[in-house]
Order: C-alpha cells, then structure tokens, then sequence
C-alpha cells in the first residue's frame, strides 16, 4: 500500500485522493479517510460512489447527521438508489428512531423484489428486524429475520447468514426462547470463524457474552468479553474495545471482584476520553462511581456522579441527570448527610415526575424519596410516596421493587420503635425479594428481620441470622449492610453477654464506618462500646465514647433538613443515654 501511495505522486489530484482515501479507509485511521474523501467529493461532486463512502465513514465514527446528509444527496439525485435507501434506514436506526426507520427499509425491500436482488431485500429485512426488536416486538423482528436467513442460505452468502442468526439469538433470548438463542449464536460464531470475519466475530461474541450474562453464567460471558477484547484490539476498534472492557467490569461487578471491575472501567474510561463521544464518557464515569460505591469508597463515589451529573446536564439528558442525582442521595444518606439526601432524591423525583415516567425509576425514586424522608427523622411525610411507590412497582409486576418498598414501609415502624409492624413488613419484603431472586434484595431483607430479632433481644436467633450475612452483603457489594450487620451482631452479642467477641466484632466494624464515612452507624457504635465500658465500671471511657457518639449525632443535625433526626427512635435512645453518661 505504501510503495502504491508513492507511485501515486505522477497521478492526477484525484487519484491520489482515492488512493489516500482507501490507505486510510483500510488502516482504519477514519479522520484522514475522511478528509481524503471529502477532497474527492469536491473535485468530483456527482460522484455516488464517494458519497456513498462518506456516508459509510461518518456513520463508523459517529456523526450520523453528515452520514445522513451525504445518503439524502444521493436519494436526492436518485430516489430509487437501494443501498442509500437501505442505508438511511441503518442511520435512522442508529440515531434511536427505529419507528422511523421502517418506512425507508420497508421501500428498499420493496424495490428490491422489483429488480430482483435479493441479498439487497434480505439486507432490508434483517435492518427492519433489528429496527422491531429496538421497538420491543421481537416476535415481528423474528418474522423478518426468519425471511431475511432463508435468502441468505438460497444465495450462500455466510456473511449475511450470520448476522441474521445473530439477530435472531436476540430476539429469541427477549422471547425466553434460550435454547433456541444459544444454538443460533453458536451457529453465528462458527460461521464467522470459517469466513475469518473478525470484525463480524467480535460482535457476536460481545453478544453471546451479554446471552450468558442474562442467564446468570459469568465465567462464560467473561471467556466471550476476553476472547472479543482481544480481537478489537488486534483490528484497533477503541470503540469495541471500550465496549468490552465495560462489559469485563460489570461481569466482574456481578462477581463481586470490586478490585477487578474498578481495572477495566478505568480503562473503558481512558478509551472513551480520547474518543471524546459524550455518551459513552458518561457511562463509563457512572460504572465507577457505582464500583466505588459498592467498594465503600463513598467520597471518591460522590466526585464520579457528580462529573456523571454535570455531563448529563451538559448533553441535556435530563433522565440520565436524575438518575445520578439519585445516586448521589443514596450515598448522602449512608454518610449521615441525611438532608443533603433528601435534597438530592428530591431533585431526581421531580425530574421523573416532569418526564412523566412510569418505568422502574419511577418506583425507585419514589420509595427512595420516602426512605430518605424516614432516615432524616420525618417519617410523617413518607407515606404517600411509600404507597405509591408500592401500587407503581405492583403495577410494573416487580417483585424486587416491591420487596425494596416494603422494606422501607417497615423502616417507618421501626424507627418509631414499633418492632411488632417492623417485623411484618420485613416478612413481606422478605417473601418479595425471595420470589424476586435478586440477591442484594433478599440479603436486606433477611437482615432487617434480624435487625428485629436483636431489638426484641432474640440473640441466638439474631446471631444465626447475621453471621452469613455479613459475608454476603460484601460480597454482592452493600457494603454500608454488611458493617450495620455487625454492629446489630455484636449488640446480640452483648445481649448474651459474649463481650469479649462483641468488642472484636464493634472494633473491626468502626475500622470499616471511620474509613467509608459511615456516620450513623459509627455514633451507633459508639454508643455501644460506651454501655460495655459502663457496665464494666470504666466511666471514664464511657463517658469518651459517649462524647464521640453525641458529637456524630449534632454533626448529623447541622444537615439543613435533618434538623428532626432525633424523632427517629433509635438516635433519640442514643442520644438521651449519651447525655446522661456525661452528666
């Protein structure tokens, strides 16, 4: 190609531009192909082939306003040109109109019965395939798929053949029909292995991985994610490779291998930086804000949701700025920042609420809201919200959801002091999140029931219940449950007068809250080590315990909106006992 491009220096102007164009285009360095072919497009301007090209190009590096300017200028000069048709039906699609795509796809097909071409019409009929599955009809999408295989079998060409059973693995897994979605990814990866289309080979094994990942299988989605990592980089696709390693990490997420996953959102972060596309930056920015969430790394989580939230707000992505809002609230509430949170759900649920949406959001944001609401000691306002949160997740048929609502119900009797109903709506959130089988669902659940158990002071019971939990709750990263599960542990503990490993157990869980920030439940341990001191007789040190436990709580109503923490039942015990030690 280089000796090609030195010959080329007693050709014409514009044979060397499409030289230049084609070294460009094939070393896939897409901004000199495009300057190259904009250059042929001026010295040649009724040239269909250039334009065709460029449309190509901008489309592969995202600018798919030029990419549909240059198909409008070649439908314009022929409205009957098949593949411009076809291709503005991919740009539609790609530009998130899948409705609108129909329309051009659908007269593509048609012309091309007319003239006889079928790879043209099976090419139109996979295009409207993906364009129904986008819509949420797969059973349409897999009607024109079907067609769009049989052709490519009549025809033999296995190009076309395996990104129609590609598509078809899609739909196929959306209709539950897993096996069926297996066969015909296994059957698209083979295929491209024998044609050696790497570039089609990495696609599907992202797919196939995003299959596994469904049925809950990690190892194998992560042995696809690899394997297609390592083929976008041999063809130095950032884009994919980007893709990829955000796949590895939210794999590694579901794994629990926090450490693993932060490595390769890091890197996904790094490639979509230089690409500098906005989408894709801030997707990647919010996988590592929730990483370190889940790692306990509350104050390096905030800073990433609130980078998240300013370039939500920069793309006026108002649904995507509410969700990191939220987010931000979340983690407010676990560092005592108990108004801030408020504040923050608050924001995210008007938001929604303007959006008009109905969508899960919706009921998280709504039983979110009320739950900060009762954390900040102003139980009387969450009501409404709680019921509506739950008619909405009943409505939506999520069990999780429902679970989650209800354990918040159940929050609002709790920390009136009221066990009795606490431990009902803990029952029923627990029934909700086992038929839910989402397991940071099912750990809360069990471990508000415990939670019960110690205030009740059923110890053993309590005990049995919250040992495996710990482990679990770190693992499926909840890390703020996993540290109050050890608090209310060794609080049974005491109950059974087992100080000795009740004060180990108090030790590790303050070393734990003290670094993440977790202040609620670090003046809660406090205060416990200042009753085992007490009953010790080491005044003094109940009375330094005591101290460091009053002062978390004033730190915690200074909050603007927090200023009613103490009707909470269990920092009103803390605090007035507290008080009483230094007296």
């Amino acid at each position: 190609m280089q000796k090609a491009v030195g010959l080329s220096q007693n050709l014409s102007d514009t044979q060397k531009y499409l030289i230049s164009a084609i070294r460009s285009q094939v070393l896939r360095n897409y901004p000199e192909a495009i300057k190259a072919y904009e250059s042929l497009a001026k010295a040649s301007s009724d040239n269909s082939d250039v334009q065709f090209a460029l449309s190509n190009l901008y489309a592969d590096t995202g600018n798919l306003d030029k990419a549909r300017e240059y198909c409008q200028k070649l439908l314009t000069t022929n409205p009957k040109d098949i593949p411009a048709t076809i291709q503005l039906g991919r740009i539609t699609i790609r530009s998130g109109d899948p409705q609108a795509s129909l329309e051009p796809l659908n007269r593509a097909s048609f012309m091309a019965i007319q003239t006889d071409n079928p790879e043209q019409r099976a090419t139109s009929l996979h295009l409207t395939a993906v364009a129904y599955r986008m819509l949420g009809k797969p059973e349409e999408g897999l009607r024109s798929e079907t067609e769009a295989l049989t052709i490519w079998r009549q025809i033999g060409q296995k190009r076309g053949l395996a990104y129609s059973l590609n598509e078809m693995g899609m739909a196929q897994s959306l209709l539950g029909k897993t096996k069926d979605a297996q066969s015909n990814y296994e059957e698209a990866l083979q295929v491209r292995r024998d044609i050696g289309d790497k570039r089609g080979l990495g696609d599907t094994l992202i797919d196939l991985g995003n299959f596994y990942g469904d049925q809950g299988d990690n190892d194998r989605a992560l042995k696809m994610y690899k394997e297609a990592l390592q083929l976008e980089r041999d063809l130095g696709n950032e884009s994919l490779q980007a893709i990829c390693l955000n796949n590895i990490g939210t794999t590694y997420s579901l794994k629990g291998q926090f450490e693993d996953a932060l490595a390769y959102f890091q890197q996904a972060l790094q490639l979509r930086e230089k690409s500098n596309v906005p989408q894709d930056i801030v997707e990647a920015v919010h996988n590592l804000a929730d990483t370190s969430a889940e790692m306990g790394q509350y104050e390096q989580a905030i800073s990433q949701y609130l980078r998240a939230l300013d370039l939500r707000r920069s793309m006026d992505d108002k649904r995507g700025a509410a969700i990191e809002s939220y987010s931000l609230g979340r983690l407010f509430g676990y560092q005592g920042r108990f108004g801030a949170a408020v504040k923050s759900k608050d924001e995210a649920l008007k938001t929604l609420r303007d959006l008009k949406d109905k969508t899960y959001w919706m009921a998280e944001m709504l039983g979110g809201y009320g739950q900060a609401l009762v954390l900040a000691g102003r139980a009387g306002g969450a009501k409404d919200y709680l019921t509506e949160a739950f008619n909405l997740s009943t409505e939506l048929k999520n069990d999780g959801m429902q679970a989650q609502t209800l354990g918040f119900q159940g929050d609002v009797s709790f920390y009136r002091g009221d066990f009795k109903a606490a431990d009902a709506l803990y029952t029923r959130a627990r029934q909700a999140a086992l038929r839910s089988k989402e397991p940071d669902k099912i750990v809360i659940a069990k471990s508000n029931l415990a939670k019960v158990q110690v205030m009740e002071k059923r110890s053993p019971q309590a005990i049995a219940s919250l040992r495996p939990l710990i482990q679990q709750a770190d693992e499926i990263g909840v890390k703020y449950v996993s540290v109050e599960c050890s608090i209310f542990m060794a609080e049974a503990m005491i109950q059974g007068r087992n100080n000795t490993q009740a004060r180990q157990e108090l030790d590790r869980a303050l070393l734990r809250a003290d670094k993440s920030g977790m202040q609620p439940l670090s003046a809660r341990i406090h205060f416990l080590l200042a009753g085992m001191e007490s009953a010790a007789g080491n005044t003094s040190e109940a009375q330094n315990q005591s101290r460091e436990a009053l002062r978390l709580l004033d730190e915690m109503k200074k909050d603007p909106g927090a200023e009613n923490l103490l009707e909470r039942a269990d920092f009103k015990n803390i605090y007035d006992m507290s008080s009483q030690r230094l007296k």
